[in-house]
Parts: structure tokens; C-alpha cells; sequence
């Protein structure tokens, strides 16, 4: 695994005020948010969310949580794509989950008071909805809809994070590469990816010479293509066929990844 004083840190956080933008009356009124976990909610508790909210924009390389912080707002993706990661007591990483476009940044926020459990740095920058913890939780203490949502949406996570735990331990660096880039792809929909080799590395905690050989190997076959710090995925079938069998469970269908918003 890689070792984690290699990768860049960032002290700039999308939490600074000039990253903020006030959220559009027209977004109260959208049929369709561009976030697959806020498309999921009621329109009336949509409507008092939204209008609540603020569009933000979340930069690549933002830490957005670290743990031991508190975590005063809840971010809904519409783009962006999140990596959550722990660093061992020597130094080296492991990344436990992802959020795109199909979730939330802080949801335990939206159900308990609570602090963060782990590091969140920004993979792929995109907008996303911010809404205040707080705000959040009294409206899920009036709603009990809202509240189921967000409760599926915990459990989700943490069967995700047991399914990673077991894919970390368990395949090979090529089908967790290809497992990885599909999963960054599903959640902020793009298919050409602003990573370095080095840093595929770091977030799949192996030596950059495994990420290379099999980047190689893909390449090769036709099924990506990489040049200046960037991966382009070529034919995404054959990279799905290429992952782990935790494609499926990791994976997010189209009803809970949500076409960008207009």
C-alpha cells in the first residue's frame, strides 16, 4: 500500500466562503436534481431541502473531512466525486468507500450530531447542494420519509465499505483497478479521469509499478488509454467485465445516480 506522505494534502477545503453560491429559485422547481438520493425524497420535503440550500463547488484535491472534525453541513454531488480514506498508524492508506452523484457527503450529520470518521478529499471537482446539519436533522425529526431515505442510504454505505474491506484483501491490482475507475466513473459520469498513475496508486494503497503494469495491460487490450495526467476509459463493458464480482454490489444503477442537472 502506498505510502501516504506522497500524496499532496491540501489545507483549502470547499468549506470557505468564496466557494459558496446561492442555489437558484429555479432548483426548488427541477423534477430532477441531478443527485440520484435527493431524486429519492418526497417533492415536499425536496422543496423545504432545496430551498435551504446552497450550490457549492467542490475542487479536486479539497479535503472535505478529516477525522475528529465536526461536520457542520451535508453535501448532495452533482458531478463531483468524493474518495473516503483512512491512514494507518504506519503511514500507509487504504480508501474504504466513494460518493458521486448518487449520495451524500456527512449523511450521519442528517440523522446524529457527529463527527467525522475518516478523510474525504475530492477526486473529481463538480457542484454539489450544501444544506446545514442541523437543518437537516430537524427536518428529518419531522418527516418521517425523509428519515427512512436517509437511514436506506447509512446502510448502503456501511455494506459498501464491508464489501471494499473484502475486495482490498481479497483480488488482484488489475481487478481493483478496473473496479475502481468504473466506480469513479459511475458517480460523476464522465468518462475521461484527471489521475496520474501515482495517485490511482495511492488511492488503491498499491505500488505505483502494479498500477502501471496493469494500466499497461489495458491499454494494450484497448480498454483505456491514459496521456498527461489523465484515463481516458474506453470501452466500459469490457472494464466491468475486466473488474471484481464487487462491480455489482459497489456499483450504482441509474435510479440512484441521477443525469446531471441543467
Amino acid at each position: 500500500m502506498r505510502q501516504a506522505h506522497m500524496y499532496r494534502t491540501t489545507t483549502r477545503t470547499a468549506a470557505q466562503p468564496a466557494n459558496f453560491k446561492a442555489a437558484s429559485a429555479l432548483d426548488t422547481k427541477v423534477a430532477r436534481t441531478g443527485n440520484g438520493l435527493l431524486d429519492r425524497l418526497e417533492k415536499a420535503d425536496l422543496r423545504q431541502l432545496l430551498a435551504r440550500s446552497e450550490r457549492v463547488k467542490l475542487q479536486r484535491g479539497d479535503t472535505v473531512a478529516r477525522p475528529g472534525e465536526d461536520i457542520p453541513f451535508v453535501d448532495f454531488p452533482v458531478g463531483a466525486a468524493v474518495s473516503h480514506f483512512q491512514i494507518l498508524k504506519d503511514g500507509k492508506t487504504v480508501e474504504i468507500a466513494m460518493t458521486g452523484r448518487e449520495g451524500a457527503l456527512g449523511i450521519p450529520a442528517a440523522l446524529r450530531q457527529g463527527v467525522s470518521k475518516e478523510f474525504s478529499e475530492v477526486l473529481v471537482g463538480g457542484e454539489a447542494y450544501r444544506v446545514d446539519a442541523s437543518f437537516l436533522r430537524g427536518l428529518a425529526e419531522r418527516s418521517p420519509g425523509l428519515r427512512n431515505v436517509f437511514f436506506g442510504y447509512f446502510n448502503e454505505c456501511l455494506e459498501r465499505v464491508s464489501r471494499r474491506v473484502i475486495c482490498n484483501n481479497y483480488h488482484s491490482v488489475e481487478e481493483r483497478l478496473c473496479l475502481w475507475l468504473m466506480l469513479v466513473r459511475d458517480r460523476c459520469g464522465i468518462d475521461s479521469l484527471p489521475f496520474t498513475q501515482e495517485q490511482v496508486s495511492f488511492f488503491l494503497g498499491v505500488h505505483r509499478p502494479s498500477v502501471t503494469l496493469a494500466m499497461q495491460e489495458l491499454r494494450k487490450k484497448g480498454v483505456v488509454d491514459y496521456s498527461r495526467g489523465t484515463v481516458h476509459i474506453k470501452n466500459a463493458p469490457d472494464l466491468i467485465e475486466r473488474s471484481c464480482s464487487c462491480y455489482a454490489s459497489l456499483s450504482v444503477n441509474e435510479a440512484n445516480a441521477a443525469p446531471l442537472a441543467v
